[in-house]
């Protein structure tokens, strides 16, 4: 008897992966561009201190699942919070990752053997936590996505940030000369940076890290920390002695030999500088706030807490008070 003829393999095999993804939604796609941030409690914040962050960090998670509904949740590193504290966040639409930690702090490395005579009595530097962040630029740890926009969690989104996802890497907001407040004086603005004994404007070098865009990479990770093993890179803010923007400044200032990564628009790390307000002629074109609030704070956390994601285009009730009291 004749056989029936069977489907060709080509064809089943495409049957197979489709079945796949019916039954387990995207099983075997590719993971997407994130949104990410992180919530870390150094081991000297006081008990009513963590719970203030946690509700901060909550917020931004907040803001973002309101104004931009992302695909995927956005990714938070979070480190030395209690369990209800997590939750609020999570409750907020994010994904929580337990940060791997940090190494110890090299106190003979090379920044901070050139710390300043104020600093002389201390091991560590005051923000060593932000150094977590350097964790984002390993794609183990932001679950594969080939690009991530990182954004502080003192950050807050007041309208749709989904373009900031399609932004060429890597981009960061450059603060020129027209970026310093009133109250900075020119010596304390632009004291004298040095990358590897060369004399470098501010202008060319320094970059806010709190809003990114980037592609994780293995290599680019491991290079970083090893800068953070050895302590060979440039400190860019001494009012802010070496924290994380430092090494990273040093880092894809070496890696481009001089050359910036791709400005970003004031309207994506809108900071309330002379220069922002500058940048972004039309206030409804701002789309992250990355300026401390605090007598909005509670206000608009308790109200995060309790509204639901609105009709799409819709802008809920939380944000216009954000906006308002942002004096955006």
């Amino acid at each position: 008897k004749n056989k029936p003829k069977g489907l060709p393999v080509a064809m089943l095999r495409r049957l197979v992966a489709f079945a796949a993804w019916g039954v387990g939604g995207r099983a075997g796609s590719s993971p997407r561009p994130r949104f990410a941030s992180m919530c870390i409690a150094a081991p000297s914040l006081a008990p009513k201190e963590r719970e203030a962050l946690a509700r901060r960090c909550a917020l931004h998670a907040c803001s973002l699942s309101l104004t931009t509904a992302p695909r995927d949740p956005p990714l938070v590193l979070v480190s030395g919070l209690a369990a209800h504290q997590v939750a609020a966040i999570e409750r907020a639409g994010a994904e929580t990752v337990e940060s791997p930690g940090l190494p110890p702090w090299n106190a003979s490395g090379d920044v901070w053997r050139r710390r300043p005579p104020a600093l002389a009595a201390s091991k560590e530097p005051a923000r060593l936590y932000t150094y977590h962040k350097l964790h984002a630029w390993d794609p183990r740890v932001v679950k594969g996505a080939p690009r991530v926009a990182f954004v502080d969690a003192d950050a807050i989104y007041v309208r749709n940030a989904s373009a900031l996802l399609e932004i060429e890497p890597p981009s960061a907001f450059y603060l020129r000369d027209a970026c310093r407040p009133p109250n900075i004086p020119w010596h304390r603005w632009d004291p004298g940076i040095e990358i590897d004994g060369e004399p470098v404007p501010k202008a060319r070098a320094y970059w806010n890290t709190g809003v990114v865009v980037y592609e994780p990479d293995a290599t680019v990770a491991r290079d970083l920390w090893r800068l953070y093993a050895t302590g060979d890179f440039a400190s860019l803010d001494p009012d802010q002695y070496v924290c994380e923007g430092d090494l990273l400044q040093t880092y894809y200032w070496r890696r481009w030999r001089g050359s910036r990564p791709h400005v970003l628009n004031a309207a994506w790390n809108f900071r309330g500088y002379k220069c922002s307000y500058a940048d972004v002629a039309d206030a409804s074109r701002v789309r992250v706030v990355h300026k401390e609030e605090r007598r909005a704070i509670t206000l608009i956390f308790d109200a995060c807490e309790h509204v639901r994601a609105p009709p799409r285009g819709a802008r809920p009730r939380f944000l216009e008070e954000l906006v308002s009291a942002l004096d955006v």
